[in-house]
C-alpha cells in the first residue's frame, strides 16, 4: 500500500496477504487506523509485527489527559489522531516517526466506504 500524502514523500505500508488476496492490493482505498495502533517507531518490534510499516509526520496538537497522551499529526492533507504513554509523548512542532500494525489497519472501499 503506498500513502500518497505523506510529506511530499512515497510512503510503502506492507499488507498481509488475506488483504493482498481480497483484492486490496493496486486500488485505491481508504486507511482506517485506530489511534491506539499508531505508536513510535522502535526497531526492536518490526521482528515481532511482520506488516510494521512507519512513516514521519508532524505533531499538532497535544493533549494530556492524565494516562494517556492524545495527539494530532498531520499527514499530508489529513489530520490523524494518535495515543501515548505520557512518558513517551511527543511535543508540537517535533516530526515523529510512527509505526502502524498494517495486520490491524482497516481498508474500505472510497465509494461505497465498505471494509475491503
Amino acid at each position: 500500500m503506498v500513502l500518497e500524502e505523506c510529506e511530499g514523500e512515497e510512503v510503502r505500508l506492507p499488507l498481509p496477504e488475506k488483504v493482498v488476496a481480497s483484492g486490496g492490493d493496486g486500488r485505491r482505498v481508504i486507511l482506517g487506523i485506530r489511534p491506539e495502533n499508531l505508536t513510535r517507531y522502535d526497531r526492536r518490534r518490526t521482528e515481532e509485527k511482520p506488516y510494521l510499516g512507519t512513516f514521519q509526520a508532524p505533531v499538532e496538537v497535544v493533549e494530556p489527559t492524565g494516562a494517556e497522551t492524545i495527539t494530532i499529526v498531520r499527514i499530508g492533507s489529513r489530520e490523524v489522531i494518535a495515543r501515548f504513554e505520557p512518558d513517551a509523548a511527543p511535543s508540537v512542532g517535533e516530526t515523529v516517526t510512527l509505526a502502524v500494525d498494517m495486520a490491524k489497519a482497516c481498508l474500505f472501499d472510497p465509494e461505497t466506504q465498505l471494509l475491503i
